[in-house]
């Protein structure tokens, strides 16, 4: 009975499944528009859901929870006053039973751990280099369960003081629907990984209100191409997506700011030096997060006393720094507006990586983008005060050098100057001092990369042997499997094969390179033209003694079904043969293919025309019938 009620479900998926793949047929890439439209969605209502749990569970740990704990009457509304007035928890709201707080942001730590542990490992962590590294390895191939456990964990982690931002999670929630979406109805693997940007492009649009930062920060940052064939889905995913989170949240930008104006070109040169000293501290909150989650892992300790003990740290700070609690945003608002005293802002600089890297470290979920306009509205608003020390008749506020930090800091951390540029535009609403940012943004990404070649992403990745390629030509390599490419008809030569058969099949034979196996099949060897060479040029007599044994070449590389096209033109160029062995990863002496050079190339050069084809997308009509 159960059986045939929910028929009908797969009945659906049947349908929808095969008026896609028509419509695969019939328009080619224009079916991407349409997957697009319903990433856009999914994203868009995952954002709305994970924004709704953390506002529920932020009242509820630090309103009801917290009040109960320390004895305060109305401890939430003087917590926020004193979160964004930059004022000291400890001694704004001084009780004995304060120190209990502490409490809230361990059991949530270590709350969250588990949950992750338990239930998806992928959730754990900024969430931004998991969805880069589902892309460029695992063919954007995510677990649907992750959005769900994301959404759930990185809610907690945040409403129980985690000091870490929604946005990373956002985009790992939007890329996993991205993903399911790409699989259900069985999309290549590049379009999948398509759709896999679609939904980072639409949960930082959705989050920030700002689709075309959005669609940039998937292109500069996921997805690493620019070409009109992937971006043009990415700006309908986000479009979509923020049409789904104003409809629930509103239409108003993320911070409200006044009307700056930039009035004096004599200014600019100060910008610059804001710039300058936005890049090296890109690098001092990169270097200190990792240095912080490193020591933290190195403790050989459970996971969940690991948890416990960054949950602690945090909420110590905390105690006299209540503004790193949570993501922040009060303060960012307060500091735009000039209204931060300048002490509290120096401190906040250099003690809020520790806060992020112990909420991280002890196994947190949540993202460090937001962490990233948190330093750089501190950074910004203290060198604005202090500039305006020195300099009585300067006409620009400090607030403004904190919208400028926001975007110079941006553009630091994660190397991506126009996402910088533009998504502090959005989620302000202000152009008017559009030239001391670009120039500060502009100037902090090249000091940083001076300084530190890598992101705060990839830096992540690095650790994990994976290289994200910068160029787009090269990331297409990255992208592509040996096992898309390589050729599993084999024609394996055996040992003790006698040579003149070996070569009578190799000359029957279109390839140059055999591989030479056991009676099981394993490897051990290759043979090509440049062995069978001076072989050829020995007497009749002797080609009728020797065997393959003799002169089959020992010494090869071989590349497994896993590695990338990039890998396998690298051992290419090692030892410049045309085909390589391709083995199982698993139990390296067993061939499952050959992978050749010409197919390689072949494949490239078709992924780069597809990439580099503006109309590629656009261009198609439907057909008409």
């Amino acid at each position: 009975m159960m059986n045939r009620r929910f028929a009908w479900i797969d009945d659906f998926r049947h349908a929808v499944l095969f008026w896609f793949l028509r419509l695969r047929q019939r328009q080619g890439f224009s079916t991407i528009y349409g997957l697009a439209v319903l990433v856009g969605l999914g994203a868009g209502i995952g954002s709305v859901l994970f924004y709704k749990a953390i506002m529920t569970f932020t009242h509820f740990f630090f309103g009801t929870v917290a009040g109960w704990l320390v004895g305060i009457d109305h401890f939430y509304e003087r917590f926020l006053h004193a979160n964004g007035h930059g004022l000291l928890l400890i001694g704004y709201m001084p009780s004995p039973r304060l120190v209990l707080l502490v409490l809230i942001p361990m059991i949530g730590a270590v709350a969250v751990s588990a949950f992750i542990r338990r239930f998806a490992p992928e959730a754990e962590g900024h969430g931004v280099p998991e969805v880069m590294e589902a892309v460029a390895k695992k063919d954007g191939v995510i677990p649907p369960h992750v959005a769900i456990v994301k959404i759930l964990a990185s809610a907690l982690c945040i409403s129980t003081g985690g000091s870490v931002g929604r946005e990373g999670p956002s985009v790992q929630i939007g890329a996993a629907i991205g993903s399911s979406i790409g699989q259900f109805f069985r999309m290549s693997a590049d379009r999948v990984r398509v759709l896999v940007g679609c939904g980072a492009a639409a949960g930082i649009a959705a989050s920030f209100n700002a689709p075309i930062a959005g669609a940039l920060f998937a292109s500069e940052i996921i997805l690493t191409d620019f070409a009109v064939a992937t971006f043009s889905p990415l700006i309908i995913s986000s479009v979509t997506a923020v049409a789904v989170a104003r409809t629930f949240l509103g239409d108003e930008t993320a911070f409200h700011v006044p009307t700056y104006e930039f009035t004096h070109f004599m200014e600019l040169p100060l910008y610059a030096l804001l710039g300058i000293i936005a890049g090296v501290i890109s690098i001092y909150f990169i270097h200190t997060l990792y240095r912080v989650e490193d020591s933290l892992g190195e403790l050989k300790i459970h996971p969940l006393m690991r948890a416990a003990l960054g949950g602690t740290f945090v909420g110590v700070m905390g105690l006299y720094f209540p503004q790193l609690f949570g993501i922040g945003y009060e303060l960012i608002t307060n500091a735009l507006a000039g209204k931060m005293t300048v002490l509290i802002l120096f401190f906040l600089i250099f003690i809020k990586p520790l806060a992020t890297g112990s909420t991280l470290g002890g196994g947190g979920s949540g993202g460090v983008f937001a962490p990233t306009l948190f330093m750089g509205a501190v950074l910004g608003d203290f060198f604005g005060q202090s500039a305006h020390s020195l300099f009585p008749a300067l006409q620009s506020s400090p607030g403004a050098f904190a919208l400028v930090g926001m975007a110079a800091l941006v553009s630091g951390v994660i190397r991506a100057p126009l996402t910088g540029i533009l998504i502090i535009f959005e989620i302000t609403g202000s152009y008017e001092i559009i030239l001391p940012v670009m120039l500060a943004a502009v100037t902090s990404a090249l000091v940083a990369h001076r300084l530190e070649p890598d992101t705060i992403y990839t830096i992540k990745l690095k650790r994990r042997g994976i290289h994200i390629g910068q160029e787009g030509d090269v990331a297409v390599l990255q992208q592509i499997r040996v096992s898309e490419v390589m050729d599993i008809e084999l024609e394996p030569i055996k040992v003790g094969t006698p040579a003149h058969q070996a070569i009578d099949l190799i000359k029957q034979s279109k390839h140059d390179l055999f591989p030479v196996v056991t009676d099981d099949h394993s490897l051990i060897g290759t043979i090509s033209f440049q062995e069978l060479r001076p072989v050829l040029a020995e007497p009749e007599v002797l080609l009728n003694i020797l065997i393959v044994d003799d002169f089959v070449n020992r010494d090869f590389l071989t590349v497994n079904p896993e590695s990338t096209l990039l890998e396998a033109l690298h051992a290419f160029s090692v030892r410049d043969v045309s085909a390589l062995p391709v083995v199982d990863r698993q139990n390296p002496q067993r061939l499952v293919g050959i992978l050749r050079r010409p197919d390689v190339l072949q494949r490239y050069r078709r992924e780069v025309l597809f990439s580099r084809s503006a109309d590629s997308f656009s261009a198609e009509t439907p057909e008409v019938s």
